[in-house]
């Protein structure tokens, strides 16, 4: 198992190439890794081999960088001031593919928890989808103040300002299945949701960060979901990251499947949501 686990994690771990899909260019594509198959190769990379950080060592980019074409919709974001692509932040491999799921998937709205270069791709494609008469929208929360102003500015120095929501929603003690936990105040997003029919098509989840943990987003999340919703996890490959894996599927009362995990820099996981009926009290902390 663990020979097999490893060598089916670097076949589709190998260096991040762009193709031409029809009319965009994009990453190319590589296979959803089974959740068990990736914790299996992290204890061998990690206990055995005592390689480090484990998958995302071995899974990491070429030095070179990962530029689009000029052409492409989202070029303007390599040409940010400072630049988006750092530490943490979404990986330009893993914002190519993210560009081309949303032209697969058309979601109507978006919801992310982490505000940053994701809202920047998510504003560009609202924009185009407006432009060609389907109405995009996207709601991003963030925790930090100072933060969500600089992402609003980035919308604006791209003309996105009225492509996507930039909401403030600091983190606050909540009652949670597993008992009080730290997650982002949604209690907005009752009437929100009810009065604007904003229950998310696609959420992706890249905070609160690693220090925080980010175990509550979903359970918290969920309860504003539709009947179903498609969820993306960042830095799937970390420990954290992986016990949220592990726990989400075990909620009560809503089903989630973790159908896999995309062997980029920092890893995806993809997961489907289907009709949950949580309803949790808020309380500040």
């Amino acid at each position: 198992m663990l020979r097999k686990s490893l060598g089916h994690l670097l076949r589709a771990a190998g260096k991040p190439v762009l193709w031409r899909y029809r009319s965009s260019w994009c990453v190319e594509p590589r296979p959803l890794l089974p959740l068990r198959q990736v914790v299996t190769a992290k204890f061998l990379l990690q206990r055995i081999f005592r390689y480090g950080h484990g998958l995302q060592a071995v899974t990491g980019n070429p030095p070179r960088e990962i530029r689009p074409p000029t052409d492409h919709p989202l070029a303007s974001l390599w040409q940010l001031e400072p630049p988006v692509f750092s530490g943490w932040a979404l990986p330009e491999e893993t914002v190519l593919w993210l560009w081309q799921f949303l032209q697969e998937r058309k979601p109507r709205v978006i919801w992310e928890f982490g505000s940053g270069v994701s809202t920047l791709a998510f504003a560009t494609y609202a924009r185009l989808q407006t432009e060609a008469g389907r109405q995009v929208r996207v709601f991003s929360f963030e925790h930090e103040a100072e933060w969500a102003t600089a992402t609003r500015e980035r919308l604006e120095v791209l003309g996105l300002g009225d492509c996507a929501c930039v909401i403030d929603a600091p983190l606050v003690n909540q009652e949670l299945p597993q008992g009080p936990g730290l997650c982002y105040d949604l209690g907005c997003l009752t009437a929100l949701c009810v009065a604007d029919e904003a229950t998310p098509d696609l959420c992706l989840i890249d905070g609160p960060p690693d220090e925080k943990g980010r175990g509550a987003t979903l359970p918290v999340a969920a309860q504003y979901f539709g009947e179903q919703t498609t969820v993306l996890l960042d830095d799937a490959f970390r420990d954290t990251e992986l016990d949220c894996c592990h726990a989400w599927e075990k909620l009560k009362n809503v089903n989630v499947v973790c159908k896999g995990i995309l062997p980029f820099r920092h890893g995806v996981a993809l997961f489907e949501v289907t009709k949950p009926s949580l309803v949790f009290g808020h309380s500040e902390a």
